[in-house]
């Protein structure tokens, strides 16, 4: 996600490439305003300066200490969804284990890392060994594998596309409690009326990934993604009703929605 930021403090607003024709245009002159511009933030992948330092040690040993791809980049955006004071929060499909990190790092008392691949888990478990995440081997297409509506986050990055994604979405919404927040980064393929967009965002994403330099995650892969932008877009408002759904500059979706508290 391309951010702006005038001053520190200041909302971050987010850039939104839209996947229908009829926005494009519009999205296309907010772009080349934010580029012109030259007003941009990196702090999206940073680590907070005043975690504890074992911690932080924990956190670097096997990847750089501000790590970068186009998952980690949208982690901020997950971060900041997340209910005030939420205690439990799951990441399903955890792979490397950098958000459960985070999220330990923004003083989630349980953190929960759950990925089906056994080898990925042990890699995330050895890696962040010092720091209170419980990891989970385990399936969420599985009902009996994990508690139902107990928790205040359910986060997801890039794991949707590999199941069947309105499935996969159903059944991450179970998991959160009354008031909680699901939220999904994810990936999908392009319309033909999204290449410009998916054109301009891969250019940006290898300049990117020379600047900031690129990090290579350990997870299996999944290409290509089964579900377009636009089907993403009508499944999750089908299964999750005002959700809040998002187009973002590096190929990625973003999902946000948090379950009705009963009476509201």
């Amino acid at each position: 996600m391309l951010t702006s930021s005038f001053a520190p403090g200041e909302p971050v607003r987010p850039l939104v490439i839209p996947s229908t024709c009829d926005e494009s245009l519009t999205a296309y002159r907010s772009w080349l305003f934010e580029l012109s511009s030259g007003v941009r933030q990196r702090e999206a992948c940073s680590f907070d300066p005043h975690f504890d330092d074992f911690a932080r040690v924990r956190l670097t040993d096997m990847v750089p200490e501000t790590p970068w791809n186009s998952n980690i980049h949208y982690h901020q955006l997950l971060l900041r969804a997340i209910p005030n004071g939420a205690k439990r929060v799951i990441d399903v499909g955890c792979g490397d284990g950098i958000l459960c990190a985070q999220l330990v790092q923004r003083g989630v008392e349980s953190v929960v890392g759950v990925d089906t691949d056994a080898d990925v888990l042990h890699r995330a478990r050895t890696r962040f060994s010092g720091l209170p995440i419980k990891w989970v081997h385990g399936d969420v297409l599985n009902p009996d594998s994990l508690p139902h509506r107990q928790y205040d986050a359910v986060l997801s990055v890039a794991t949707l596309h590999h199941m069947d994604a309105a499935t996969g979405l159903a059944h991450l919404a179970d998991l959160a409690r009354p008031g909680g927040v699901v939220g999904v980064i994810g990936l999908a393929a392009n319309d033909w009326w999204d290449l410009p967009c998916a054109a301009g965002g891969q250019f940006m994403r290898r300049v990117a990934s020379v600047t900031r330099g690129y990090w290579e995650h350990s997870a299996a892969m999944a290409w290509p993604p089964p579900a377009t932008y636009r089907e993403m877009k009508r499944s999750a408002g089908e299964i999750l009703p005002g959700v809040r759904y998002r187009r973002h500059l590096y190929s990625r979706y973003s999902l946000v929605w948090t379950r009705p508290v009963a009476g509201t």
